[in-house]
C-alpha cells in the first residue's frame, strides 16, 4: 500500500481524536501515512485482513457489506471528511478482518495508521492510547446505534 508522510489537515476536526488536546492529535496525525484512493477504487474489501485504520482527509468513503442470499451490496453507511474506517484494526491487529468494504465516491485522501505506527505513538505518548480508544469506541457506539435505528425503521 503506497502511503506518504503525513501533513496534518489545519481545517479538519477528525472525530477519532476528540479526547485528546491538540498537542497530542498534532503528534498521532503527523506520524500517519496519506494515501489517496481514486473514485471507484476499493480501500479494504471485506473479509481481508484488517491491517490498518484509516481517517478521511478529503473525499469520501461508501461502506457496503454483501447479502449472503442474495448477490446483491447493501450501503452500510457514507462517511467523509473527519470520520474513521477500519476500526477492526484496533480490535484485533492480529486476526481480525474488515466487516465491510470501503470504496472510495470521489477521490479521497486518507491517513493511515498501521499497527507498526501505532506502536510508535503509544510507546512514545503512553497517555495518548486511552484517548484513542475512547475515541474509537464513541465512534463504534454512535454506528450502533445509527444501525439500530434503521433497521428498526426497516421493521417498523
Amino acid at each position: 500500500m503506497g502511503t506518504e508522510p503525513s501533513r496534518p489537515e489545519p481545517d479538519v476536526t477528525y472525530s477519532v481524536l476528540r479526547f485528546l488536546d491538540p498537542e497530542q492529535q498534532r503528534a498521532v496525525l503527523t506520524q500517519l501515512g496519506r494515501r489517496t484512493i481514486r473514485r471507484g477504487e476499493a480501500l479494504f474489501q471485506a473479509g481481508r485482513p484488517a491491517d490498518f485504520m484509516a481517517l478521511v482527509a478529503q473525499g469520501a468513503l461508501e461502506l457496503t457489506v454483501s447479502t449472503l442470499s442474495y448477490d446483491k451490496k447493501i450501503i452500510v453507511a457514507e462517511i467523509g471528511r473527519g470520520s474513521m474506517v477500519g476500526e477492526e484494526f484496533l480490535v484485533s491487529p492480529e486476526n481480525g478482518c474488515y466487516q465491510y468494504t470501503a470504496v472510495a465516491k470521489m477521490d479521497t485522501e486518507v491517513l493511515v495508521l498501521t499497527s507498526d505506527i501505532m506502536k510508535q505513538v503509544v510507546l512514545r505518548y503512553r497517555e495518548l492510547e486511552t484517548g484513542l480508544l475512547k475515541g474509537v469506541c464513541r465512534i463504534i457506539l454512535l454506528r450502533y446505534h445509527r444501525a439500530t435505528d434503521r433497521i428498526t425503521e426497516i421493521f417498523s
